[in-house]
């Protein structure tokens, strides 16, 4: 029995009622989600914009609390020099009046005495701040925190570091009347002596004393600190937005929790707040939102803050406000809306039902006209098909079944022109495809050749039947049924691709194919069309070039010259091998398609032009040297070779280039060693020439000294003979200082004689031996070659320079080369004299510790430092490379500390170093064993 199917009137009918009710649902659904979802969007609109607002605020009053730091930070050395130079001048009032009041009528000492006691009661700053007194003689007058001093000459009192404190005050007093000074001194109440603190003093003229007082940096910074701390708890912002600070360590310094330590605190949530609160800091500072743990009778509350560091303090701190107040709006609004939505629901349901009604009437209407149109059109077209005759529109009774006419007699039309083109194609293909120059081969998924092209049967050598019975594994000599199988699957997710194989013909002949494949589906199969062309002869070129190029690039990249291969026309790079992208420091991929100009490789822009030109002249370059330039910038000297060669038609240049920056290094090494062996043989005979007046001169003030003496019983002889009175001519001699001249020139002659015997020590290399050598003797013989230097004071005079050489107690001799350490520190002493006279502005007070001391059991460690420039960090790098060298083209041959380095390590086993100090000013660092087979 059929099926009754619904007629297209009743499905009309049901279709529109059905939609008219779907999309008023659907609009009054959309008008409800609307309303949620722009709540929605304020809800977070609202909360958005107030987190924003929070946090400008929070992150600006934290950035202005930290300006404010910074500023008084800043203004707090100011503010201390004012303050001790007020307390000293109000010192300097009593001091002054107390003694011209009292000086007419009571003793000096009365008088002193009378000023002591009144400056040693006064107490300033809570009770930590006192005066002192010296006189310009460095006697103390009054040292409260030393009593002991008192009465005692302190010119050579030092602090912990060495300055002569009492020495620089009286200097200060003494030359300019007042002023500030700085020092490392004791602190009351503390066993260390090591507290910073800055002084002012001032001339007192009728005691002839100074006096000052001065305060710690530490308790100054200590003050501040309360200050700003005592600021942050005062002070708020916004709406109840309050400062917090407290220690990298977890203790807090402002807020509920003052005095503890809140590091291991967590809030509900098990967040470990201030942890993230320091790491935030430590990381240069940022927002942290968290659950504000319950402190005292506080209760928690969700809080956003900005936090940073105060550096050199050790603090974190910043500022937090209370984000809850936003969300109890939102949720009025959402109450709002929840009631504004049930309003809407309920005159969508009485709106629904009306229009459902007026929809209902109105679509009966139209399915009445619209079944009696189909009936008419359904009789007709069942009429039409039986006959197989066409419709004709002019019979149609509505507009939409005459166009409807028109495009069926046009269908019926279309047909039988497209059955006479087919046929036409398919004979026109037939014939493309015979006479076309490569294979074609149609197959199935299984494999079997469906059909094949004339060119196909007569390259293999097989008729049409012969080849439609065999599979395509059959002809194909790499494919196999899997292989064949994976390549339809990948056929069919690609649509077509290009394979290299190779087919085999009838006689067993096996040739190169290239074949394009593409699958494609016929009547719910899956085909597949190849077109193969033979490639033999393409493939023979290939491999012949391919060996070809393997053979070049080999040679290319196995030279051991630096090679560029450069096209004339454009002039970039298109090739470069290993060496020569080690040699200049640039990543090969660097180089390709860039100029020589752009990689900013020759020193010279002369030099590359000229190697251009001469190629594009057809001449090469042969050997022409000159200077390139490594990626780090420095320049080397090479040797570069280029000829033409032609490339696919195009002229390019074939450049090789050798380093020889180290065998002219090595020349120049060879030149400077001989000059040194020939001023080594000069200073030789010079000294041996200067020893023989040398010693005439000492023999000759010594025969003076003893010829003169009044109580030699030959002098007393030959003065009687001649009538002589020795003891007049004695007190004579010394009337006009004679006796002081003869010593004068005995001492002047035997220091020419130690200087001569130290250069011919120094000049004897080959001679010295190894022995157990003091190196603070060892650095004074340095000295004085040092001082004796004459090409030296023509940039600095070493008796500007003060030097003091100083030695721990039991620090052991060391097995050494005498002469070869005594050049390692003549070469120090002359680096740091060379290094202030050219510094950028005058040294002022130039001096050069030398300090020996013992590091650890079985070495020796000897300290040069001086308070000059310092070194640079490049020049700290390469400070002992062989002729590296920061002094001016002439003034140094960067030799020097080369030769120190190889003489402390390799030849006595030690260590060597150079840095700058953080006062300013180089420091180099030797130490060596006592013994050659001590290891550190």
């Amino acid at each position: 029995m059929p099926i009754k199917k619904p007629s297209i009137s009743n499905a009309f009918l049901r279709f529109t009622l059905i939609v008219s009710a779907v999309s008023i649902l659907v609009l009054g659904i959309l008008w409800i989600v609307d309303d949620i979802y722009h709540f929605e969007n304020d809800s977070r609109r609202i909360r958005q914009e107030f987190l924003e607002r929070r946090r400008t605020e929070v992150k600006q009053e934290v950035e202005l609390f930290s300006n404010r730091i910074a500023t008084l930070r800043a203004q707090l050395d100011d503010r201390l020099r004012r303050d001790i130079r007020a307390r000293t001048n109000e010192a300097w009032v009593i001091a002054d009046h107390l003694y011209r009041f009292h000086a007419g009528d009571r003793e000096r000492g009365e008088a002193e005495a009378l000023v002591r006691e009144a400056l040693r009661s006064v107490r300033f700053n809570d009770g930590r701040g006192y005066y002192f007194a010296v006189s310009l003689d460095g006697t103390g007058q009054l040292l409260e925190d030393h009593p002991e001093f008192e009465g005692r000459n302190l010119l050579d009192l030092t602090d912990v570091i060495g300055n002569h404190v009492i020495r620089d005050m009286v200097r200060i007093a003494s030359e300019e009347d007042e002023g500030f000074t700085q020092y490392v001194w004791s602190k009351p109440g503390s066993r260390h002596r090591d507290h910073l603190k800055l002084s002012f003093v001032k001339r007192v003229p009728g005691l002839k004393w100074l006096v000052g007082t001065g305060e710690y940096l530490e308790d100054v910074e200590k003050d501040l600190k309360k200050d700003i701390l005592r600021r942050m708890e005062n002070e708020q912002f916004g709406d109840h937005g309050t400062f917090f600070a407290g220690t990298l360590d977890g203790k807090s310094l402002v807020g509920p929790a003052k005095g503890r330590n809140m590091i291991e605190v967590t809030d509900i949530t098990g967040r470990k707040v201030v942890r993230e609160l320091i790491d935030t800091a430590k990381d240069g500072g940022g927002f942290v939102e968290y659950m504000m743990p319950a402190v005292d009778s506080t209760s928690p509350f969700r809080k956003m803050s900005y936090v940073t560091m105060v550096h050199d303090w050790e603090w974190y701190f910043g500022a937090g406000v209370n984000v809850d107040a936003v969300e109890k709006d939102i949720e009025v609004r959402r109450l709002l809306m929840k009631s504004n939505a049930i309003k809407h629901t309920t005159g969508l349901l009485g709106f629904v039902v009306l229009v459902f009604l007026v929809q209902y009437l109105a679509a009966r209407r139209a399915t009445a006209r619209l079944r009696g149109g189909m009936a008419m059109f359904m009789d007709f077209f069942r009429s039409a098909g039986e006959t197989g005759a066409t419709l004709d529109p002019e019979a149609q009774p509505y507009s939409e079944m005459h166009e409807l006419a028109l495009s069926a007699n046009a269908m019926i039309d279309g047909r039988s022109r497209a059955e006479r083109a087919l046929q036409e194609s398919e004979a026109r293909y037939r014939r493309l495809v015979d006479n076309t120059l490569d294979a074609i081969f149609l197959a199935d998924q299984s494999g079997r050749i469906l059909d094949a092209n004339d060119q196909a049967c007569a390259r293999l050598g097989y008729t049409l039947e012969e080849l439609t019975s065999m599979n395509i594994w059959d002809v194909d000599s790499d494919d196999s049924p899997t292989r064949y199988a994976d390549s339809l699957a990948s056929l069919e997710a690609k649509g077509s691709a290009v394979i290299q194989s190779f087919h085999r013909r009838k006689d067993g002949v096996v040739f190169p194919v290239e074949i394009k494949a593409t699958a494609f589906h016929e009547d719910g199969k899956t085909l597949v069309i190849g077109v193969a062309r033979d490639i033999t002869e393409r493939f023979e070129a290939e491999e012949l070039l391919r060996q070809s190029e393997a053979k070049f690039i080999h040679l290319f990249q196995s030279s051991p010259e630096a090679i560029f291969l450069i096209h004339l026309g454009n002039e970039r790079i298109k090739e470069v091998n290993e060496s020569c992208a080690r040699l200049f420091g640039h990543p090969r991929e660097d180089f390709l398609g860039l100029t020589t100009r752009e990689m900013n490789i020759y020193e010279r822009e002369e030099d590359r032009e000229f190697i251009l030109g001469e190629l594009r002249l057809g001449r090469p370059v042969i050997k022409h040297e000159l200077r390139m330039r490594h990626a780090d910038g420095k320049l080397m000297d090479c040797v570069l070779s280029s000829e033409v060669l032609t490339i696919e038609g195009e002229p390019h240049s074939l450049t090789s280039i050798h380093d020889i920056t180290e065998r002219k290094k090595m020349q120049e090494m060879m030149i400077q060693s001989e000059k040194m062996i020939s001023v080594g043989g000069i200073a030789t005979g010079i000294a041996h020439e200067i020893n023989n007046p040398l010693g005439i001169i000492l023999q000759a003030t010594e025969n003076l000294k003893l010829r003169t003496r009044p109580d030699f019983p030959k002098n007393i002889e030959a003065a009687e003979e001649v009538g002589l009175d020795l003891k007049l001519m004695e007190r004579y001699m010394k009337a006009r200082k004679l006796d002081v001249f003869i010593n004068d020139i005995r001492e002047a002659g035997i220091r020419a004689a130690f200087i001569v015997r130290n250069m011919l020590d120094f000049s004897r290399r080959g001679q010295s031996k190894r022995i157990m050598c003091s190196l603070s003797d060892v650095a004074g013989k340095a000295l004085s070659l040092a001082r004796s230097d004459y090409d030296l004071k023509k940039h600095y005079d070493f008796r500007n320079i003060r030097v003091d050489i100083s030695e721990d107690p039991n620090v052991p001799a060391v097995f050494c080369n005498e002469t070869e350490l005594e050049q390692v520190f003549l070469n120090f002493f002359r680096n740091s004299a060379q290094a202030m006279a050219s510094a950028p502005e005058p040294v002022k007070s130039p001096h050069i510790n030398v300090r020996v001391s013992t590091p650890r059991e079985g070495w020796v460690r000897i300290r040069f430092e001086d308070n000059g420039p310092g070194i640079t960090p490049e020049a700290q790098r390469r400070i002992f490379e062989p002729f590296f060298t920061t002094k001016a083209p002439g003034e140094g041959t960067g030799l020097g500390l080369s030769v120190s380095y190889f003489i402390v390590t390799r030849g006595h086993g030690g260590t060597i170093r150079a840095t700058s100090r953080d006062e300013g000013g180089a420091c180099f660092t030797v130490e060596l064993p006592v013994q050659p087979n001590t290891t550190g």
